[in-house]
């Protein structure tokens, strides 16, 4: 699943209109600037190769540097790790202290509807708290 997503990720990321050097450098850059980043971002090579260097990044944690940020991907996801994989365990937890109970009392009770939508419930909020906690910003790398 997880190589899945990414190849997913890859593939989006490389479906979007637009020059990843041009968009960087701006209308007026040079030919020789842009060919240079280019080759240093690595979009002059094929997209086989592409993908093999963003799994491998994306294996050993290295995920280069941010254009907008102007500093390491680890760095500015790093310190967001913590409180996003408690706000994860902790959404998960809520979820199944109050679905599972409530699923156990629908499923004695025969009530079949109950326990298939309390099982969607609790995936569901799960869901939205993972999306959540991946998508919080420091107030400081906010745009102002």
């Amino acid at each position: 699943m997880v190589i899945g997503i990414t190849t997913l990720a890859f593939a989006l990321i490389h479906l979007v209109p637009g020059d990843p050097a041009r968009i960087e450098l701006g209308p007026t850059a040079t030919p020789a600037a842009l060919a240079h980043l280019r080759d240093e971002l690595g979009l002059n090579h094929p997209l086989v190769e592409q993908y093999w260097h963003f799994m491998r990044g994306a294996f050993t944690g290295s995920f280069g540097n941010s254009l907008q940020y102007q500093q390491s991907v680890s760095s500015i996801i790093g310190p967001r790790i913590t409180a996003s994989a408690l706000l994860i365990g902790y959404s998960l937890l809520i979820a199944i202290l109050v679905a599972l109970p409530l699923a156990v009392l629908a499923m004695s009770l025969g009530l079949e509807v109950l326990r298939v939508e309390l099982g969607m419930t609790a995936a569901t909020a799960l869901s939205v708290a993972v999306i959540a906690g991946t998508r919080r910003l420091h107030p400081a790398q906010r745009k102002v």
